[in-house]
């Protein structure tokens, strides 16, 4: 094989490979911040095991989440009955994507928000 066959056979392998999806699934495994990596457990690919714009995200029965000041993004969240996201911290947002992105509130999972962000 010559030097130009090799070179557009990677060429054409990172194309082909290079762009695998980096989303992850998380589930919330104890009280605290979105963005303390122990608070989480997650399956897939993940950079810094804390949920991100790419990833599916659920907070189960009796686990509240804290989001910090500042714009998280993610790219679905449920919230199962029991389950508590806090975003009573002054200038927390959170973004879930538009474009196919999904905010699911089961009965009796909870939203609180008393600095109306």
């Amino acid at each position: 094989m010559n030097k130009k066959n090799l070179f557009f056979g990677i060429i054409i392998g990172l194309l082909c490979f290079g762009n695998t999806s980096a989303q992850g699934t998380f589930t919330a495994i104890a009280n605290g911040s979105w963005t303390t990596s122990g608070s989480w457990s997650h399956t897939g690919v993940d950079g810094d095991n804390i949920p991100d714009a790419d990833d599916i995200v659920t907070i189960p029965s009796l686990i509240t989440i804290t989001m910090p000041a500042g714009n998280q993004q993610v790219a679905q969240l449920t919230i199962q009955s029991g389950g508590t996201l806090n975003m009573n911290t002054d200038g927390a947002i959170l973004d879930i994507f538009a474009n196919g992105g999904l905010l699911q509130v089961d009965l009796g999972g909870t939203i609180q928000d008393s600095n109306n962000n």
